[in-house]
């Protein structure tokens, strides 16, 4: 089930005021460079590459496709609401730092305190939905431009993509 923006927004500014900084940075990077759960948390300070239009570029270096596809890799996340606090965590982190130094069951656990709390009940979302939900909003946020998206999300064709992006 896709996250909406929204909600993805409320969690941040929730996981702001709990002190879960690592936290905000996975839910910020996940939702905005649409990586699979297994990239996310396989990323290291080394991985985040700061780029000059005020974006990051994220090399993934253990990709689904790196055996039949590219063996480098890139995610990218432009989101302005995001860079400052990205900025600030950034500098503290080691180069060999791991983005999420726990278990992805103890960030799954977070995760669902997080939408218990945004939205007062248990929700169907998993952490694969901040994928679904960055490609959702995407989606329309570009006007539908499916090319971009796809370049975006790695996917090579249209009907991948379906699978990600809903209304």
């Amino acid at each position: 089930m896709p996250l909406p923006h929204d909600l993805c927004q409320a969690m941040m500014c929730i996981a702001l005021t709990w002190g879960w900084t690592r936290v905000y940075a996975v839910l910020c990077i996940g939702f905005y460079s649409l990586m699979r759960p297994g990239e996310l948390f396989a990323l290291r300070g080394f991985d985040m590459l700061r780029h000059m239009n005020g974006g990051w570029l994220l090399r993934i270096a253990q990709g689904e496709r790196r055996v039949r596809g590219a063996r480098g890799q890139y995610a990218k996340i432009v989101a302005v609401s995001c860079g400052e606090v990205l900025d600030r965590w950034l500098q503290e982190m080691g180069s060999t730092d791991r983005l999420w130094t726990s278990s992805p069951t103890v960030f799954a656990r977070r995760f669902r305190a997080l939408v218990e709390e945004a939205i007062g009940m248990r929700g169907g979302f998993t952490v694969g939905s901040l994928r679904t939900g960055g490609a959702t909003f995407l989606l329309q946020h570009w006007g539908e431009d499916l090319q971009r998206l796809c370049w975006r999300g790695r996917w090579r064709d249209t009907t991948t993509l379906w699978h990600y992006a809903q209304e």
